[in-house]
């Protein structure tokens, strides 16, 4: 059982770059981002321009609502955290046998929470659903499919999630899920807040 840990440590230590932080931030810290300059809802519409164009059968949605925030987690980071979700959500509507062509959806929200500390990432669809007996793992270990048993990765990107949001002083959560409905998933990143001076 030890050995199976530790293969799965390493395994998660070695999907992560070699920039990443050290450590998580002590309260109230917030990571300089170097060259850091583009808002939040920027990056967020420019992801969703090239989803769309990847699944043209669900209309992939914006509701912007952190207007010029930046936020204290490297670009990279942010589109990689996105598409992750994004990519499940779009699994889930295409798995969800009862959609009609062109009835799938996926809307992605931002918002400023906890006195506007921090930005909180929301997507939310209309596929299956998670099943309720998986929904406490959720976060906390690799969750395998079935259907991707043979790609040692499968199952990881939620923790991989949850690892990178924390290790920057956010959190990752299920907000609801119901099988057959949807899913909505969020997480919540430490805004930069501009100098005056």
């Amino acid at each position: 059982h030890i050995a199976s840990i530790k293969r799965s440590t390493d395994q998660l230590r070695d999907m992560l770059p070699s920039e990443f932080p050290e450590r998580a931030p002590e309260k109230d810290e917030v990571y300089a981002i170097p060259g850091q300059d583009a808002a939040l809802d920027d990056i967020i519409a420019r992801a969703i321009a090239g989803w769309q164009q990847e699944y043209p059968d669900i209309a992939i949605t914006f509701e912007p609502g952190c207007s010029d925030t930046r936020v204290g987690m490297h670009e990279k980071w942010q589109y990689q955290l996105l598409r992750h979700l994004v990519t499940n959500s779009a699994r889930a509507v295409q798995q969800k046998s009862d959609l009609a062509a062109g009835e799938g959806k996926i809307t992605v929200r931002t918002r400023l929470v906890h006195g506007k500390s921090q930005a909180e990432i929301e997507v939310e669809d209309n596929g299956k659903g998670v099943r309720s007996e998986v929904q406490p793992l959720l976060f906390k270990r690799p969750v395998h499919h079935v259907e991707e048993r043979a790609n040692e990765r499968a199952g990881w990107g939620l923790l991989l999630v949850e690892v990178v949001v924390n290790q920057h002083g956010g959190t990752a959560r299920l907000v609801r899920s119901e099988p057959g409905k949807g899913s909505c998933f969020a997480y919540t990143i430490p805004v930069i807040h501009n100098d005056p001076t």
